[in-house]
């Protein structure tokens, strides 16, 4: 590491970018050999107080849950998960989507993130829909494995499975705006669908939150993408290019909004059906209309995941209700 600071200050930054691999190497074994194992050693630990604590529960009790909590009333249900945060389950992922998908009944529809971890192909990210994992958690890459689930070709890529599985992605791709009028989480707002966070507490999502600024655009009160959109080239079911465009936050905003959004979370506390922690797994359901209309009133008053304005949230609501 030295001897990259050293040749930086020696060439005055002239070969500089001669050093990025070298850098890139550096990290990794940083992050291999320090960060990984204390990830690792912490996840154990959490485990081991978690099952001290509640034993362990299996289908028939995460069966149970999923009735008692209304889920069996979704006609579509779109799941947001962390399998690390169920420590307490004794099954695997296809065990949870077995039971989400049993407990809706074959007439509706579940839906999951799958985003795709992107590849770069002569100077182009390349995203194939057919076997590019899933990077939003292991029970969304287990639900994109199934037989008749349809992906969505777009960088927030969705999975489907049921009725209205083609509605929800069929036109994803067809907007560079990701989260916009043509996405599933613009389109879940149209039908009569619901939120599932299961292992995520409400203040740790965001994603819906980016529909306000694809769906507002211009109006919008601040700029948070760059003047043209990325080029992506999607490998589609049939094995055909899509060359599909694709607009990315600039790395300011994207940061801005992960750090804002648990102050975002108080505008939504009265929306949520239901809350709770079932042996250490956190859950929470909401229906997807409100929150959004909620998410796009917000924006319209200047309060939004990317901004510095958040007065108390009693009297807003009250404000933008009215």
């Amino acid at each position: 590491m030295d001897e990259i600071f050293r040749s930086i200050k020696r060439t005055g930054g002239a070969f500089a970018l001669q050093l990025v691999p070298d850098l890139v190497k550096f990290i990794l074994k940083f992050k291999n050999r320090i960060i990984q194992p204390y990830v690792r050693k912490r996840y154990s630990m959490q485990r081991e107080k978690a099952l001290k604590k509640y034993g362990q529960f299996g289908k028939t009790e995460l069966h149970e849950l999923f009735r008692n909590i209304g889920l069996n009333n979704a006609s579509t249900l779109f799941v947001m998960s962390s399998w690390d945060s169920m420590h307490t389950f004794s099954g695997n992922p296809y065990d949870v989507i077995d039971v989400l998908l049993n407990v809706i009944g074959s007439k509706s529809t579940l839906c999951m993130t799958a985003f795709p971890p992107l590849k770069i192909s002569k100077n182009f990210e390349v995203f194939d829909v057919r076997h590019d994992p899933s990077k939003t958690g292991l029970i969304t890459e287990y639900f994109r494995r199934i037989d008749g689930v349809i992906r969505s070709r777009q960088l927030r890529s969705v999975c489907a499975f049921g009725p209205e599985a083609r509605f929800l992605t069929e036109s994803h791709h067809l907007s560079p705006f990701t989260c916009g009028v043509k996405s599933p989480y613009w389109l879940l707002r149209e039908i009569d669908s619901y939120f599932l966070l299961l292992g995520l507490f409400p203040s740790t999502y965001v994603l819906n939150l980016h529909c306000v600024e694809d769906v507002l655009c211009d109006d919008f009160p601040i700029c948070v993408y760059p003047p043209e959109p990325n080029q992506i080239t999607v490998i589609d079911y049939d094995g055909r290019p899509l060359n599909v465009k694709a607009y990315r936050l600039l790395s300011h905003m994207d940061f801005k909004m992960k750090s804002v959004a648990p102050i975002m979370s108080q505008y939504f506390e009265d929306l949520f059906l239901i809350k709770g922690i079932y042996k250490g797994i956190p859950y929470s359901l909401v229906k997807i209309k409100p929150w959004t209309d909620r998410v796009i009133q917000l924006a319209r008053k200047d309060i939004h995941a990317f901004g510095n304005k958040f007065p108390e949230p009693e009297e807003t609501i009250k404000l933008i209700t009215q």
